[in-house]
């Protein structure tokens, strides 16, 4: 393989797990902003099964962003598809890991390792790219070490690196929970969970629960060891279909989710923690029956806005648990109106329709994103028969909640 070239580094704004930083290689080198030279020569190879002892010392490259040093590592011997576990460990400072792909000329950080600051260490798992043509490399630095700092830990800053090719990550555990009877628990990846689609490993527990269709259930997961995180949905012995899911609906990083059953079951829920770090820990699931509750329904006079909160005291739609309140107005048939629901906190969603006789919703329009308006929802409606109209204002997905305000207008007076 030829010399890797010297480069320079942009911070680019974005997720840490994506585009958090792009080294542009540069041939030849162009020096900017005071930016160090990477020292001549291949960057140290590291391959799965091995631990390298390495230095970060002064004559290092440096990150304009802190302008920290830091030292490259070429990876070779990845297999496609595989999970690896990449850790850094600091002799007496804390170690930051970042894993770049270099391609056509450019090299961007994929991801980045969660430092465990009282330990000294970063570990960053990952799931090997299949990029032909591209040279995975691993990235050491710390905010520890600054050339800002002339009192930083280095030079050396030594520390070591190494990598390890991961199994795959057991299927969680299946067990039974009934209703009105709470279980503890503790996550850990060992015992079982799942890969997200950005690649973190989840500890998970799987709940299974039987209750007949039309029950109306609120879910609990109680933690004060990790950020509780609940999904109610399908399971078919290998995939998860979520129905519902809810983070922060307790106390604090606790999970309350309310669903209501529209089939006999198994029903199930899935257990977890909102991300891949902090995530093993002990927790309290609970089950409990409630009554299911009719919606809040108020009027809304033409022209006029009104507004309104939603809180998890409202009626719920369905299995997915979104919340809904409604509103009726009158409309004359062959005036153009027009609906719009508006909110700083929430995803809107406006269903538009009739009551039938035995009390349903018959939908006659819907709308999610006002195309000028963003999140917020707009309906353009011209009633073919003078009566009353049902609106439900909700959220598009579940968990919204919050204010929003919500108003009928003459198509006339809203183009005016």
């Amino acid at each position: 393989m030829p010399q890797l070239p010297r480069f320079r580094c942009t911070r680019l704004p974005g997720p840490t797990t994506h585009s958090l930083l792009t080294l542009f290689l540069a041939i030849p080198l162009v020096l900017v902003s005071g930016l160090q030279a990477q020292p001549p020569g291949e960057p140290p190879v590291i391959q799965p099964g091995r631990e390298l002892r390495a230095s970060i010392d002064v004559d290092a490259p440096i990150l304009p962003v802190g302008q920290r040093p830091f030292a490259l590592f070429r990876v070779e011997g990845l297999v496609p598809g595989q999970r690896y576990l990449a850790t850094a460990s600091g002799d007496a400072f804390a170690p930051t890991l970042s894993l770049l792909y270099a391609v056509a000329g450019i090299t961007e950080t994929l991801r980045e390792g969660q430092l465990i600051w009282e330990e000294s260490r970063a570990e960053l798992p990952f799931v090997a790219a299949d990029l032909p043509g591209a040279v995975p490399l691993l990235m050491v630095s710390s905010w520890d070490l600054s050339t800002e700092d002339p009192s930083g830990a280095w030079p050396p800053a030594r520390f070591s690196i190494s990598l390890e090719a991961r199994g795959p990550i057991p299927t969680p555990p299946v067990r039974d929970i009934e209703i009105g009877t709470p279980v503890r628990a503790r996550l850990d990846l060992a015992e079982g969970g799942f890969s997200t689609e950005w690649e973190d490993d989840i500890p998970a527990h799987l709940w299974r629960l039987s209750a007949p269709a039309g029950t109306m259930l609120r879910i609990e997961m109680d933690s004060d060891d990790l950020d509780a995180y609940l999904e109610f949905g399908v399971w078919d012995g290998t995939v998860f279909d979520v129905l519902a899911s809810n983070d922060d609906g307790g106390e604090g990083t606790n999970a309350l989710l309310r669903t209501v059953l529209a089939s006999s079951g198994p029903h199930w829920i899935r257990a977890r923690s909102f991300g891949a770090w902090n995530a093993t820990g002990d927790y309290v699931l609970s089950v409990v029956e409630e009554e299911r509750r009719a919606p809040l329904r108020q009027t809304l006079e033409i022209g006029v806005p009104a507004t309104s909160t939603l809180t998890l005291d409202d009626a719920i739609l369905d299995e997915s648990g979104i919340l809904f309140q409604e509103w009726t107005f009158f409309g004359e048939a062959g005036v153009p109106l027009t609906i719009r629901m508006t909110s700083d906190n929430l995803d809107s969603y406006l269903s538009l329709g009739l009551e039938a006789e035995d009390g349903s919703f018959i939908e006659i329009a819907f709308n999610d994103d006002d195309p000028d308006f963003g999140l917020d929802s707009r309906l353009d409606f011209t009633p073919d028969v003078s009566r009353t109209y049902l609106i439900r204002a909700r959220t598009f997905g579940p968990g919204g909640l919050g204010p929003y305000t919500i108003v009928v207008t003459p198509a006339a007076q809203q183009e005016g």
